[in-house]
């Protein structure tokens, strides 16, 4: 999960406003560093719904 975390960079885009980057693409601009953080967090978890979708990783375990 760290590289997923290291992927989406947040970055300063103005002096009022924040930028969230994939690699080098700019994903988003918001207004609030809060802002940016969420569209990172709700883009990390989509990633990781897909890699366990795909096999890259083992599912959780189900609590019962």
């Amino acid at each position: 999960m760290d590289g997923l975390l290291e992927r989406f960079k947040i970055d300063k885009y103005s002096d009022r406003t924040f930028a969230l980057y994939d690699g080098g693409n700019l994903v988003c601009v918001t207004a609030y560093r809060k802002g940016a953080e969420e569209v990172r967090r709700r883009l990390v978890a989509y990633e990781l719904l897909l890699m366990r979708s795909e096999g890259f990783l083992p599912q959780p375990e189900r609590l019962t």
